[in-house]
């Protein structure tokens, strides 16, 4: 087994930390003859004990949470009393805990337009960030990935976009859709990839996908798929002057629970009371109960057309959708062809 190389005593303080953050916590605590075997089993580095308790003392006077415990006992014949200091760890209080991170985690893993690759790759930093205790535990959630399109611009994707707001600049870019092969390809105009032109002003999370909600020079807001999204390039075209209020932003997200692009209307549909918690789940706290009877309800919403069709369809054995006629009308006609293909 070849032999670690000797370390630069001075480097001492720096794996002595990094020994208590792996290593330790309230429970887990260690004796200065373990650090000590620590630093030779882990770096390769011979120190004595008063040198560990001196390191010690240097990083709790630099401020980390450095803890222990205090024993006095009586050392020789006069029984002179002396102050021992045993169990050191460091203190995780400020560390994300075990249940923040598996949070963090499980958000990632239903972001389904992250790329696979680069998924794992973030899952294992945000496992990093707990202690040597629950890393393996955070880490195992690699094995429930789902396959999925791997957009590797993705994360370029976010770094562009991010700089262009910042900088109050347009983007340009391709707009792509899967093919049989699984691949994206740029939507084309007249036989040629469609460039978008617009100003990037907020990138959300809707359904587990990233979208980016942007203005087109006529102010009016839209959205596109960030994994969707390729070539991009940051303009040197400022952004339009017409500011977004962020009520704005929140409105526009609101009325397009799906991200399906079109027109805005008020709708309304009729459904059974108890359907109350996916009317909130889906539309949020935006709508009005307009009349309630023999257990059924009349709700009011602002909301995108197709958007309230794909709602209407969902939930087509419970809603009925009232106004506007265009969309009862084509959730009645995608009905008839349904049943028609099932015989009905």
């Amino acid at each position: 087994m070849q032999e670690k190389a000797k370390q630069p005593k001075k480097l001492a303080v720096i794996y002595i930390l990094k020994i208590l953050q792996d290593y330790t916590d309230e429970q887990n605590r260690l004796t200065q003859t373990e650090i000590v075997d620590l630093l030779q089993e882990d770096y390769g580095m011979s120190l004595d004990r008063k040198s560990v308790r001196h390191n010690l003392s240097k990083l709790m006077e630099a401020g980390y949470p450095i803890y222990y415990k205090e024993d006095v006992t009586r050392i020789g014949a006069g029984g002179v009393e002396q102050t021992i200091k045993s169990d050191w760890y460091y203190d995780h209080a400020e560390r994300f805990e075990l249940s923040e991170l598996r949070v963090m985690i499980d958000s990632l893993l239903y972001a389904n337009g992250l790329p696979q690759s680069q998924l794992s790759r973030l899952i294992g930093k945000i496992a990093d960030l707990g202690s040597s205790f629950e890393r393996n535990s955070l880490r195992k959630a690699r094995a429930v990935l789902n396959t999925r399109p791997d957009n590797k611009q993705m994360f370029n994707n976010v770094g562009l976009i991010t700089e262009a707001v910042e900088a109050g600049k347009m983007i340009r870019f391709n707009y792509g859709v899967r093919g049989l092969d699984g691949k994206l390809h740029a939507k084309e105009q007249d036989g040629k990839p469609k460039l978008y032109t617009v100003t990037p002003r907020k990138m959300v999370l809707v359904n587990g996908r990233y979208y980016l909600i942007a203005s087109r020079t006529d102010a009016t807001l839209t959205h596109f798929r960030v994994d969707r999204i390729m070539n991009i390039s940051r303009t040197d075209e400022k952004a339009s002057r017409r500011s977004v209020r962020q009520d704005d932003l929140r409105d526009y997200v609101a009325e397009h629970p799906y991200m399906w692009t079109g027109e805005v209307c008020h709708g309304s549909f009729r459904c059974p009371e108890w359907l109350i918690p996916d009317i909130i789940d889906t539309f949020g706290t935006g709508y009005k109960v307009m009349k309630q009877e023999n257990g059924n309800i009349e709700v009011s919403v602002r909301v995108g057309m197709k958007d309230l069709e794909q709602w209407g369809m969902h939930y087509c054995d419970q809603v009925e959708i009232l106004y506007p006629s265009e969309v009862r009308e084509a959730v009645a006609k995608t009905m008839k062809e349904a049943a028609a293909r099932y015989g009905g």
